[in-house]
């Protein structure tokens, strides 16, 4: 038996995808999946960034997952 305790994750869905507006240019959203909420952002920075915000402001909007 796995005597290891259960780690906490938080969970994001990233979309990305092009749109032609002139330029080529790379759209998408990130959604913290405990949470809900939903950024819509027109870089990669911009995903990280909104990851970075949510581990800092809902520490306990977790899911607990135990590796098995």
């Amino acid at each position: 038996m796995d005597d290891q305790e259960p780690r906490t994750e938080h969970v994001f869905l990233v979309r990305m995808w092009t749109e032609r507006a002139g330029d080529l240019q790379w759209r998408g959203s990130v959604q913290h999946v405990a949470s809900g909420r939903r950024l819509f952002v027109g870089s990669a920075t911009e995903v990280g960034d909104f990851i970075a915000l949510q581990l800092r402001t809902n520490p306990n909007s977790t899911e607990r997952i135990r590796d098995t």
